[in-house]
């Protein structure tokens, strides 16, 4: 007997990534969030639907989702050199 295994997607751990292409992790995790806080929680309607609140998602996470690998700072304040908002330390 034949019998195949089909994964619903590749399963790479995140540093073997890396070693791969340095953005090939940041994309992974990059894409896990958005399906994990997005996509997966709504059903859209229509392709127009999932685009617009997909397009929404993304404006959020990098102008107000913080991230910890940036020190608490959104990509958009660390790509644009731009102040935190958080006092700096003594």
């Amino acid at each position: 007997m034949n019998k195949r295994i089909i994964r619903d997607r590749p399963r790479f751990p995140i540093g073997w990534s890396k070693l791969v292409d340095g953005y090939c992790g940041l994309s992974l995790i990059f894409f896990h969030s958005l399906k994990h806080e997005g996509v997966y929680l709504k059903a859209y309607d229509s392709v127009s639907q999932a685009t617009q609140d997909i397009g929404d998602w993304m404006a959020f996470y990098n102008q107000d989702r913080r991230h910890a690998s940036l020190n608490r700072m959104t990509p958009d304040q660390v790509y644009y050199d731009l102040p935190s908002g958080f006092p700096m330390a003594a």
